[in-house]
């Protein structure tokens, strides 16, 4: 198994380089497992479509089916 890395987002300019759509951001193999089209990064909170409206993070089943997916396709 991997380790899993958190990684501290400290400014605009760090989130913008590094693609980063928001707290939490969920990434595997480099690639943010929930992509969003936007062409601004910068701090902020970041909400998830959930079976109860949109939340803080993303419900457990999603979290699993999304890294399986970017798992499964290399």
């Amino acid at each position: 198994t991997e380790p899993i890395i958190l990684v501290k987002i400290t400014s605009n300019e760090e989130a913008q380089r590094r693609k980063f759509a928001g707290s939490p951001s969920f990434f595997v193999n480099g690639k943010d497992i929930f992509p969003t089209k936007r062409e601004n990064y910068f701090l902020g909170c970041r909400v998830y479509a959930t079976s109860s409206g949109f939340r803080g993070v993303p419900e457990y089943e999603a979290l699993l089916a999304a890294v399986r997916q970017v798992l499964d396709s290399g």
